[in-house]
């Protein structure tokens, strides 16, 4: 049986500013089994992105051992990162980071142009990631083309063209409603369930109830690691459209003001009644205590 993906054993980073010290992580044990889709929690300071750095190639342990895909990274150096984010790693983050002034497909073909791929294979291995992610016929459209979601969708793209072993999201519905952050959590778990592993840093719990497993960072340790049955990211019908109010169908709407224009006539009708059997006063007649007050004031 293959061992897990992501290994840490003991992983420390200790950042140094003049003579202060700052101890980031503080000695981190844990393994990521390929497929999962893990969410890592903490609050600011807490550790949390300098762990995410230390996955993402981004930086190295002071001390300690990570191991990805049975390769040890903490001895590697600047190229061969590089080459293991280029060929194991996909990154999404909370701004999207989408050049905008390149469409969506030159977006997505982009790492791949920083890894030599040839101009045809380059383009049709973007239209697949775009296909993948549902947005095969907004490969043209600009990023100020598309909204949050879609923006998002096409980060996502940029990250599996590469065909990564590794999804890592930052933050990656920060800046999307509740319902795209939903979109955006189906797909991940689609990408769980196709065997890419995924780590996703949120301090949203809502979020990281679709992980199958939350890990909590504090004080630069990992304070908690629960597994759990994660909720099913099922994306909510789409508003109605404003001509229509939310659960009234049209005719629902023409029935509600047909009755509405019968309950007018009657009151009319009942008016003119009154009227012509003298039980209503005149529009202008004064009220009985006005009658009183001019009354007493004389």
């Amino acid at each position: 049986m293959a061992g897990p993906l992501i290994e840490l054993r003991d992983v420390k980073k200790t950042y140094r500013t003049g003579d202060v010290e700052v101890h980031a992580l503080a000695g981190v044990t844990l393994d990521i089994d390929r497929g999962e889709f893990v969410a890592i929690m903490g609050s600011s300071g807490s550790g949390k992105s300098t762990l995410m750095n230390i996955l993402g190639c981004l930086d190295k342990p002071t001390s300690g051992s990570y191991t990805l895909a049975g390769q040890e990274i903490s001895k590697m150096d600047k190229n061969q990162l590089s080459e293991i984010r280029n060929k194991t790693l996909g990154f999404v983050f909370q701004n999207f980071n989408l050049l905008a002034r390149t469409t969506a497909l030159e977006n997505v073909e982009l790492p791949l142009l920083y890894q030599g791929i040839g101009s045809k294979e380059r383009t049709a291995r973007a239209k697949r990631s775009l296909d993948r992610v549902g947005l095969g016929q907004r490969q043209d459209h600009h990023p100020n083309m598309l909204s949050g979601g879609q923006q998002q969708r096409v980060a996502i793209a940029r990250a599996l063209v590469g065909t990564p072993s590794v999804i890592l999201a930052d933050e990656p519905t920060g800046n999307l409603d509740s319902r795209t952050s939903i979109e955006v959590m189906a797909l991940f778990q689609e990408l769980g369930a196709s065997g890419i592993t995924v780590v996703v840093v949120t301090h949203e719990p809502d979020i990281a109830e679709y992980a199958s497993r939350v890990i909590v960072v504090r004080d630069g340790l990992v304070r908690s690691d629960k597994k759990q049955t994660p909720i099913p990211a099922i994306v909510p019908d789409a508003p109605p459209p404003s001509s229509q109010t939310a659960g009234h169908s049209p005719e629902a709407n023409e029935g509600a003001e047909a009755r509405a224009i019968g309950r007018l006539k009657t009151n009319e009708d009942q008016k003119t009644d009154a009227a012509s059997n003298g039980d209503t006063a005149p529009k202008d007649a004064p009220s009985d205590a006005s009658s009183s007050e001019r009354g007493a004031s004389s």
